[in-house]
């Protein structure tokens, strides 16, 4: 793969500076800014832009707007090219779920109940004990305890 010749404060120097670049098969990792998300962070064009992003620029390789630079690798700070393929949101969403890392049940970020929890409270609501009690009890809302329930929520467990 040829890639575009780093000339001082050129897109490609910016990158490849950042850039942990040991073996042509392994992860190269961005030493520059990481972001909230995990991903390496370069402004670039007066904006912040996602590195494994801009790598396709200096690659040659067509990354149009709507689509996503997926890593195979599954590592978010990894700007190999090698490692990177084009893919929709519904590509990317598919290949997390295939290989487990999508967050369920407490490594949800917004998790109020733990695993032991929810089946405690299937348990206890097949006993008969009421919907509402429970919400009481566990500190959440009725429909929380019903999605619960009902397996909308926490289908995982």
């Amino acid at each position: 793969m040829q890639f575009k010749k780093a000339t001082t404060k050129s897109l490609a120097y910016k990158v490849w500076n950042r850039a942990n670049r040991q073996h042509p098969d392994d992860c190269w990792e961005w030493m520059g800014h990481i972001g909230r998300t995990g991903y390496g962070i370069l402004k670039h064009e007066g904006r912040p832009q996602l590195a494994h992003r801009l790598v396709f620029q200096l690659a040659g390789r067509d990354l149009p707007p709507d689509m996503c630079a997926c890593h195979t690798c599954d590592n978010r700070k990894c700007i190999n090219p090698n490692h990177l393929f084009v893919g929709s949101s519904t590509d990317n969403n598919r290949d997390r779920d295939s290989k487990g890392r999508q967050a369920k049940g407490e490594r949800g970020g917004r998790a109020k109940l733990t695993e032991k929890q929810v089946i405690e409270i299937r348990q206890r609501q097949s006993n008969g004990e009421k919907i509402a009690s429970l919400s009481r009890e566990f500190g959440v809302s009725w429909a929380a305890i019903k999605f619960v329930v009902n397996g909308t929520n926490w289908r995982c467990v």
